[in-house]
């Protein structure tokens, strides 16, 4: 569940808002544009790489 952000990161279309828990700090907003989108892809495929 701690990776399910990234995947929705990487896949949401561009302009929509991802929320998710910090914990012991609250609530984190994230609206996806490319930079973000490209970002997450990236980090997938460096543990697909690792993997």
């Amino acid at each position: 569940e701690d990776l399910a952000t990234l995947v929705c990161a990487a896949y949401a279309p561009k302009g929509a808002c991802l929320l998710y828990g910090l914990p012991d700090k609250g609530v984190v907003l994230v609206k996806v544009n490319s930079q973000i989108s490209k970002k997450a892809k990236s980090l997938i495929c460096a543990m697909e790489e690792w993997n």
